[in-house]
């Protein structure tokens, strides 16, 4: 499998493969700037339930202090620009100090993307995340699922890479590929395979039709504790043909619609055909926007041994009071059923930004979150979540940001 080939240290690997690919893209006739960018984010937060427990048990609140330095080095051309960036979290709680970590959470990215031509688009990425909280791994459309193993040690790494080419005036198409591994440590992991196709054709100066079709192949490992410990692997595919369409219904609101059937077959589960859905609609004003997903579609969770369904509705919203001062809100209901496993989320979350100058704003954020579990042979549970944090950031932007 992939994961053979992006064994540790693989952060390590990323850099190096995108400062090769600089060297053998970066143009000579055009203006060209390397820059380093530095960032600390020192945040206290309170949270009502540090252990993700259920409302069957006692639930443990407690006010921790993050620090979190962060640096972005990054290369910007004519033709090329690439970035690499990492973060680390410290945490250090005031009650539960067996929790206190200076390595707690640890989140890399790398970008490229090559413009030879204005028909010709390139672009690759790699991620990485190593978490203690299993919730800061996800691919459940604008929601995670938080709760689900409490305070997990989880990791993720995936590579992605597309092409973008503009065939007519009238007529444009895109192909992207992504691997994402996701483990939780010592229980199971996940090898997820993406292949996207998509083509945009203009029918007027405001509309389009989109024509697309997307292959996932899954391979699900999950170690069982006996004596030997033994892997129980699973494997599962789907093809999801679609069609879309775009309408800029006038200069501050856009409307985009997709629809189309999902044929999936997993080794236990057998063949089945489920709707693939997603409708978007955003508006933007003076000082701000407003937007609406919703969808419906398929994921995977962690230490889940197959995929499962999804169905999502988010909204968000965002304003600019001054040049100061911002703020926003977002609200999320998801659902995601499989074999055995049914879990109902919904979350509110409302942020303010108030940015002294260039190099220091102050963020503070509240967000709420309740789920509703129900998994074979277990019992209902209902895992509530109250997050209040203030954060100071400090950096030094690159010149002309």
């Amino acid at each position: 499998m992939l994961n053979r080939l992006f064994s540790a240290p693989r952060m390590c690997r990323a850099a190096l493969a995108l400062s090769l690919l600089s060297c053998l893209f970066s143009p000579a006739l055009h203006a060209q700037e390397y820059y380093v960018v530095p960032w600390l984010i020192v945040e206290t937060y309170y949270d009502d339930n540090a252990l993700f427990n259920p409302d069957t048990q006692e639930q443990t609140s407690d006010i921790v202090l993050r620090v979190s330095p962060r640096l972005d080095v990054g290369y910007i051309s004519g033709t090329l620009n690439w970035e690499l960036s990492y973060r680390n979290d410290a945490e250090w709680y005031r009650d539960l100090s067996y929790l206190d970590s200076t390595t707690a959470r640890g989140f890399g990215r790398g970008t490229i993307n090559y413009t030879p031509n204005r028909r010709l688009s390139m672009n690759g990425a790699v991620d990485y995340v190593k978490t203690n909280s299993a919730e800061d791994i996800t691919l459940i459309p604008g929601e995670d699922i938080p709760g689900r193993f409490g305070r997990a040690d989880a990791e993720r790494f995936g590579v992605s890479g597309g092409v973008d080419y503009l065939f007519t005036q009238n007529l444009t198409g895109s192909v992207d590929v992504r691997w994402v591994r996701d483990e939780l440590i010592d229980v199971s992991d996940s090898d997820n395979f993406n292949v996207v196709a998509l083509l945009e054709q203009s029918l007027a100066r405001n509309r389009s039709l989109l024509y697309g079709y997307r292959y996932r192949d899954y391979e699900f490992n999950r170690r069982i504790n006996t004596d030997p410990v033994q892997n129980l692997t699973t494997t599962a595919d789907s093809h999801t043909p679609w069609i879309g369409y775009t309408h800029r219904v006038s200069e501050i609101s856009d409307f985009e619609l997709r629809a189309g059937p999902r044929f999936s077959d997993a080794e236990f589960a057998g063949s089945e055909v489920d709707p693939y859905l997603l409708a978007r609609w955003s508006r933007q004003y003076d000082r701000g926007d407003f937007s609406v997903t919703a969808q419906w579609d398929e994921t995977t969770v962690l230490a889940e041994t197959g995929p499962v369904d999804s169905k999502s509705i988010r909204a968000g919203w965002n304003h600019v009071f001054t040049e100061s001062f911002d703020a926003g809100s977002t609200a999320t209901y998801a659902q995601v059923s499989g074999t055995g496993y049914e879990a109902d989320t919904a979350s509110f979350g409302v942020f303010a930004n108030y940015r002294f100058n260039r190099y220091v704003y102050l963020t503070g954020r509240y967000r709420f979150s309740v789920q509703d579990v129900d998994r074979d042979p277990l019992s209902n549970r209902r895992i509530d979540r109250n997050l209040i944090s203030v954060a100071i950031t400090f950096t030094r932007p690159r010149s002309g940001a």
